[in-house]
């Protein structure tokens, strides 16, 4: 998961990827200048992340009164490990019944870039990591 943001000449971003084999793969991408609003979000084609390498062009749509006109954003980037892995175990309470998760967590050091509305724009990305976790419901008895 990386979540980031940046700003050059005007044109800020904020994108913020998640790929999980288990339940999809999320893209939210958010392009603001003074005078517009572009936006991308939702579940995406699988393989966000590929062996320290992130490559994918994204359609965002401008918001408001002149919907309807797209632009390309083109991310780009690097990650890698950037200390050492976390044990995670972690239980939900949800309304169908428990969910638990365990295993690592990954902290991620990553180098992103969107080039979008003819600006190249580097990103900051303050929260980034890894999961390598096992998820299940427990089974209960009730007698």
């Amino acid at each position: 998961m990386l979540d980031c943001s940046g700003e050059h000449s005007g044109v800020h971003v904020a994108v913020q990827l998640y790929d999980n084999s288990a339940f999809g793969t999320h893209a939210s991408l958010n392009v603001r200048t003074a005078d517009t609003q572009y936006l991308r979000g939702g579940e995406t084609d699988a393989g966000l992340f590929n062996n320290g390498t992130l490559s994918r062009a994204l359609v965002v749509d401008q918001q408001g009164e002149a919907a309807g006109h797209s632009q390309t954003a083109v991310i780009n980037g690097s990650y890698t490990p950037a200390g050492p892995r976390q044990r995670v175990h972690v239980v939900h309470d949800e309304p169908w019944g428990q969910v638990v998760s365990k295993g690592w967590k990954t902290p991620l050091s990553a180098a992103v870039t969107v080039q979008v509305l003819g600006q190249r724009v580097d990103l900051t990305c303050d929260n980034a990591f890894a999961f390598d976790n096992r998820v299940w419901r427990p089974v209960f008895n009730e007698s």
